[in-house]
C-alpha cells in the first residue's frame, strides 16, 4: 500500500513538472516558427491560370530583350522578370493583353476577360507556402481590386491551424458560461433574487389578505398602498427581503459583457465577406486554393487590377505582414465596346431617349438599355438584346440591318450562343474580311475565340 501511494505521488509530480515543460516546449516551437518566417520572409504567389490566347507563344522575351519604360506592370515571375504590355485594338479601342511568356511558366500575370450581363470573371490560383503555416496560427489573405475610378475588397480567404480554432472555440465556450451566470432580473426576479420563503412567512403573519391569495393564477396587481398594521408598505417589505448583494454583482456582470467578451473570444470567427476559412492541422508542401468571383461592372471599366496583402495571427494579435503580391490584371471586353456612335452621330445626335440607351450600354445597365432602344430596332438595339443574352430577339433585328462589319460580328456572337456554329464561322470570316483587326477582338469573346488559330 505504501508502495502505491508512493508511485502515485511520483507520477503527481511529474504531471505538475511535465505540464509547464509542455507548454514551454510549445511555445519554443511557435517561437522558432515565427523567427524563421521572418528569416525566410515568404511571399503568397498568386497567378492566372490559363493564358489568353493572344499570347504569342513562340517567343520568349527577358529583361535583355527591351528596357523597361513605364509600361503597365513589371512582373516578377521566380528568376524571371516579364514585362507586360498591352496594345490598342484599331477597330474599338480595346486594351489587348500582349505578353511573351516561357512555355515553362504555370500562370499568367494577366487575363483577358470578358463582360457579360454587366459582370466579369475574376479568378486567380493562390498558394501558401508551407513556412507560413503552423498550427496556432492563422492566415488572413485579403484581395483587393482597383478599377479606374473604385477599389473593391473581395471576400477574404482564412487558412486557420487547428490549435488556433480549438482556443477560438474555448474562447467562446468560457463566454458562454459567463453569459449563462447572468441571472434573469425579469419574471424571475423573485427567484433570483429574493429571500421567498422568508417574505412569504411575513406577509403570511402580516398581511393575510395578500396571503389568501397564494394560490390564485390570475394576474394579481398588488398595489402600492397595501401597508401593514405597523405602517410597513409591500414594496419595502420586499426591499428588505432583497439579496442587494447578489443582485448587485449581477448587475456588475451585466455592465461587463463587453469587456469578458474582449478577455475570452481575443478572435472572434468570423463569418461575413468569408470566401474560405479552412481548418488544417497540416499545410504539406503549400496551400492551394482557385478563387474565382463575379464582379458587377458600373461602367465601362478597361482595366482591373488584382493585389493581395495578408497578415498572420496568433491569439487574436498580429504576428506577421505578409508581403504584398506583384499585381495581377484583367483587360476587360465588353460588347458595350462595339456600339455604332456613326448611327448615333447621324440620326440621333438631338434624340435624348436614343442617347439615354447608348449612355446606359456605356454604363452596363442594359436592361434600361433595351426599353430606351427597343422601338428603333437598329444595331444598337441588337447590341443591348446582345448584351443580356437576348439573342434570337438581337438575331431578328440584325437579319434586317444593313450589313457591315460590325452586323457580321454580332451575328457570328448570336449564332455561337444558338449552337449553329457553321453561320457563325461564316459570319466571323466575313467580318474578319471587312476588319482584320475583328480578329484580335475574337480572341476577347470567347464565343468566337476558339475559331481562331
Amino acid at each position: 500500500m505504501i508502495s502505491y501511494m508512493s508511485d502515485l505521488l511520483w507520477s503527481c509530480r511529474l504531471f505538475i513538472v511535465s505540464l509547464p515543460l509542455i507548454l514551454i516546449l510549445n511555445s519554443c516551437q511557435t517561437s522558432r516558427s515565427l523567427l524563421r518566417l521572418n528569416e525566410l520572409e515568404p511571399v503568397v504567389n498568386v497567378g492566372i491560370p490559363e493564358v489568353s490566347k493572344s499570347i504569342n507563344r513562340n517567343n520568349i522575351t527577358t529583361t535583355s530583350d527591351f528596357n523597361y519604360d513605364g509600361g503597365d506592370t513589371l512582373i516578377i515571375n521566380g528568376k524571371n522578370t516579364f514585362l507586360m504590355k498591352a496594345v490598342k485594338n484599331e477597330s474599338d479601342g480595346e486594351m489587348i493583353a500582349n505578353q511573351t511568356l516561357s512555355p515553362a511558366s504555370v500562370t499568367a500575370d494577366f487575363k483577358n476577360v470578358a463582360e457579360r450581363g454587366g459582370k466579369v470573371n475574376i479568378s486567380f490560383d493562390l498558394k501558401i507556402p508551407k513556412e507560413m503555416f503552423n498550427r496556432e496560427w492563422q492566415i488572413r489573405i485579403y484581395p483587393t481590386l482597383f478599377l479606374e475610378r473604385d477599389t473593391i475588397d473581395l471576400d477574404d480567404i482564412f487558412i486557420t491551424g487547428d490549435k488556433y480554432r480549438a482556443k477560438q472555440l474555448k474562447g467562446y465556450e468560457l463566454y458562454e458560461k459567463f453569459i449563462s451566470s447572468i441571472l434573469n432580473e425579469g419574471e424571475d426576479y423573485f427567484k433570483n433574487f429574493v429571500d421567498q420563503r422568508n417574505l412569504e412567512i411575513f406577509i403570511e403573519r402580516n398581511l393575510p389578505q395578500l396571503y389568501s391569495l397564494k394560490d390564485d393564477t390570475s394576474d394579481v396587481v398588488i398595489s402600492d398602498s397595501l401597508i401593514t398594521a405597523f405602517g410597513v408598505g409591500y414594496q419595502e417589505i420586499v426591499d428588505h427581503y432583497t439579496y442587494w448583494s447578489k443582485l448587485k454583482r449581477n448587475r456588475k456582470k451585466i455592465e461587463s459583457i463587453d469587456d469578458f467578451y474582449a478577455k475570452y473570444v481575443k478572435s472572434p470567427i468570423l463569418k461575413n465577406n468569408i470566401k474560405l476559412d479552412s481548418v488544417i492541422n497540416n499545410i504539406g508542401e503549400g496551400f492551394h486554393y482557385h478563387y474565382s468571383e463575379y464582379i458587377p461592372l458600373k461602367r465601362r471599366e478597361k482595366k482591373i487590377v488584382l493585389e493581395i496583402r495578408g497578415d498572420i495571427w496568433r491569439d487574436g494579435e498580429k504576428i506577421y505582414t505578409i508581403p504584398p503580391t506583384p499585381p495581377l490584371s484583367y483587360y476587360v471586353s465588353s460588347l458595350s465596346s462595339l456600339i455604332d456612335n456613326n448611327i448615333l452621330n447621324i440620326s440621333h445626335l438631338s434624340d435624348t431617349l436614343y442617347r439615354y440607351g447608348i449612355s446606359s450600354i456605356e454604363s452596363h445597365n442594359y436592361k434600361d438599355a433595351i426599353n430606351a432602344l427597343k422601338d428603333y430596332k437598329d444595331y444598337n438595339t441588337a447590341l443591348a438584346y446582345l448584351a443580356l443574352d437576348y439573342n434570337q430577339s438581337a438575331e431578328r433585328i440584325l437579319k434586317i440591318t444593313p450589313r457591315n462589319d460590325k452586323v457580321y460580328y454580332l451575328l457570328s456572337i448570336v449564332y455561337a450562343r444558338l449552337g449553329r456554329d457553321a453561320l457563325s464561322r461564316s459570319n466571323l470570316w466575313k467580318a474578319i474580311e471587312l476588319n482584320p483587326a475583328l480578329r484580335h477582338r475574337a480572341n476577347l469573346d470567347p464565343e468566337l475565340s476558339g475559331f481562331i488559330e
